[in-house]
């Protein structure tokens, strides 16, 4: 019970680490959006450390919910070729829905508006 309090002990510190480095990003003129969403990156990367290393050459699921999530894993998994010291985390529609994200404000969201792609029946359409 000890070791396993520890072990989340030292998640949050790293975590607030990881948010602390994001609010000093911000603070040197960084993008407040670009700056969350490193760190939620980096965060989802910090709880996925332990099974990264225990399973290197695989491709391992953030969260996998429903049918066609697990057949798109399998498919990507059949086709990937990970070299054995490669370490990959595949994060799905769900795991991403469920991923607290930063709110873009003001110019920051008509940045994205005119800059990132969105996703229209599986084909990626630039917005612009």
């Amino acid at each position: 019970m000890a070791k396993n309090n520890r072990g989340q002990q030292s998640i949050e510190k790293s975590a607030k680490a990881i948010f602390e480095k994001a609010e000093t990003r911000e603070k040197a003129g960084r993008n407040s959006f670009e700056a969350g969403w490193q760190a939620a990156l980096e965060t989802m990367l910090l709880l996925m450390e332990k099974h990264l290393f225990e399973n290197p050459g695989q491709l391992l699921p953030m969260q996998i919910s429903g049918q066609e999530e697990w057949e798109f894993y399998f498919d990507v998994q059949e086709k990937l070729d990970l070299p054995p010291e490669t370490c990959a985390v595949l994060i799905t529609p769900t795991a991403f829905k469920d991923t607290p994200l930063p709110e873009p404000t003001g110019s920051e969201m008509i940045g994205l508006q005119t800059k990132c792609p969105r996703s229209i029946n599986g084909r990626i359409e630039s917005s612009t």
